[in-house]
This record gives C-alpha cells, structure tokens and sequence, in this order.
C-alpha cells in the first residue's frame, strides 16, 4: 500500500522496507564532508543573494530539492533561511526515511517531502508555487549519468520562477585518452584489458563474447590503474544547467597533440579517462579531478572497442554527450 510520509515522520523509529535497493554509495556521499561542506556554503551564499538583492517575496524564499534522496540539502536551505522547502524523491521509501529524518532534525515544520519524480510535482498541489532556488546532487563520476540536465531544465521551465537561480550552475567536462600495462599478478594496482573483452581463456577461443562488451563508462579510481597519458588533458564540454536554450546532445572532434615521449616511442589508446569541475554557485567549485583528494566520486573510464594504435604526434578524439551520457572515439590522425 502506499506510504504515508506524514505518519512516517511521526513514527521515525518504524524500520522501511528492507527489500528497497538503496544503492550503497550513498553512505559514501552522505560522509563525504568536503562535498557536503561546498554544497552547504554554496546554498547559504545564494540565499542571502536572493534576499539582498530583492528577489524573494513577503512569504520568504522557497527552495526546491531534486532528487532529494536524504532531505539533506533541503534542511541546509532552511537553517540558511530559507522559509520552506520541498524535497522531491522518486524512491518511495528513501522518501519515507527523509521524512524520518527530517523530523528527527525538527525541520517537519518547513520541509516537506514529495514521493514523486521532479516531472510529475503538481504546481499549487506539491510545490505551493514556483521555487526561488533550485538544488539538485544529481551527479556521478562522469557527470550527467543521473541525469541532471533533463532534470534541471524541467525545473527551470516549469517549477522556478525566472529570477531563481540553481545548484549546482553549471559544470566542465575534461579528458584525457590513457594507454593501460599490463603488470605481473605480484602487483597489487588494477590493468585494463587489451581490448576490454576477452579473447583467450584457459586455451578456449572466448571471441564471441566481445558482442557484451561493456558500452558505457565505468568509476576507477585513476591513480590506481597502471597506465600513462597520451595527451594533455582536454576540456571538452561547459554546461550552464539553467539555461534553457543549452543545447542536451552535442559532438565535438579534435585534434590532439600526443605528448612528446609518446609521439616518439608510438602508443596504443585503450581507454579515454574523464572528469568534471562543478560550480555550485559564486565561487564554490566541487570536482573529481584524480590529482585531487580521493572522494566518493572517483573519475569515470570509458574503455574503447578496440585498442587503437596511434601514429604521428596526433590523434583524433571525438566526444559526445547526449541528456544522460557522455561517450567519446579515438581514432589515429593519419586515418
């Protein structure tokens, strides 16, 4: 039957459903302080914003959470000032725990939680009116997975009023393509395979196979893969996530230079390694940059269909994002 969020908060003490699938990163989020931290800053910066310069009305500001998850971002809006805030969580019983939570912290009074994806909220209905600020954690390694654009334009066009401004703004994408060693078994730091597939297996011809080759990214943490980079790293895509006219697909080719030693030796790319540099809002930036402190987000790799053997001291490298991926080819300059 459905859940009713109201009882839930006065009941915080009632365990949830224990067959829902709450992915186990979470806890890595939740204790991630230094993300919690630039999103707590950023939220109080751009409520005072909102306040000093006139744009919030007599009943006060009113923030939208989306993709709430915990409430957590909510609960910092209102100990920044907000008047209300309303959180949007399509998992039903990670809503019901928000709830939970939420009255555990005595913010019932100007949270509420919406069991219901940010596309169905009901204007007048589950948000009183449209929103001064919009907050979203729709992030994963490799940036729109969770799908923070589409997400983000709804609420821009349909949810937020046209003063209101979000969080995170806007974000760049970098890359660069990498060549995996492999390594003696002795070593304990991970190797890519040759192919990302597999050929050979205990003297059986496992060809076939390669036709479930993985199509999409996977989170490593880089400085652990045994590998060297080919290029510079690149900066492939800006996003401004409130901005409606943005476009949601693009293609974008290039031509890199290899590094110097590489160009010199030869090389094979097996792999385009990317992250991302977010801003929240003003001047607060979170990112997971591999030079940086290993954070709950790691980088995201994305493995090639085939090893490409690179010639000259240039390559080809093709980068495509659509609403929620991001894919990237790499072909030898001389092809």
């Amino acid at each position: 039957p459905p859940r009713d969020l109201a009882t839930a908060a006065a009941n915080p003490l009632v365990v949830p459903d224990s067959s829902t699938n709450v992915p186990p990163w979470h806890f890595g989020m939740l204790n991630d302080t230094a993300r919690n931290e630039a999103f707590d800053k950023a939220i109080g910066l751009a409520l005072a914003d909102l306040q000093s310069q006139g744009r919030v009305g007599a009943d006060g500001a009113l923030v939208l959470d989306v993709g709430a998850g915990t409430g957590l971002l909510a609960m910092m809006a209102v100990r920044a000032g907000a008047a209300q805030a309303v959180c949007c969580e399509g998992d039903p019983t990670i809503a019901e725990t928000a709830s939970r939570i939420i009255a555990a912290n005595d913010c019932q009074d100007r949270v509420k939680v919406v069991a219901k994806l940010s596309r169905e909220l009901e204007l007048g209905c589950d948000l009183p009116r449209r929103a001064d600020l919009v907050v979203a954690e729709l992030l994963d390694c490799g940036l729109l997975g969770e799908g923070i654009l589409p997400s983000l334009r709804h609420a821009r066009q349909g949810l937020a009023l046209d003063h209101a401004v979000s969080i995170p703004a806007g974000a760049s994408l970098f890359a660069v393509p990498i060549e995996s060693f492999p390594q003696p078994a002795a070593l304990a730091g991970p190797c890519l395979s040759p192919s990302n597939g597999v050929g050979g297996v205990s003297g059986f011809d496992f060809g076939a196979y390669g036709v479930f080759r993985p199509q999409s990214y996977e989170q490593i943490w880089l400085p652990s893969l045994e590998h060297r980079r080919l290029t510079e790293v690149q900066a492939i895509f800006d996003f401004d996530f409130f901005e409606p006219t943005h476009e949601e697909c693009r293609e974008r080719q290039m031509r890199v230079k290899l590094l110097p030693q590489v160009a010199a030796e030869g090389a094979v790319c097996h792999a385009v390694a990317f992250w991302f540099r977010t801003r929240l809002y003003g001047d607060v930036y979170i990112h997971n940059e591999p030079s940086g402190e290993k954070r709950h987000w790691l980088q995201a790799l994305l493995h090639l269909p085939e090893p490409v053997k690179l010639q000259g001291d240039e390559l080809i490298l093709t980068a495509t994002h659509k609403r929620t991926s991001v894919s990237f080819h790499v072909a030898a300059a001389s092809q």
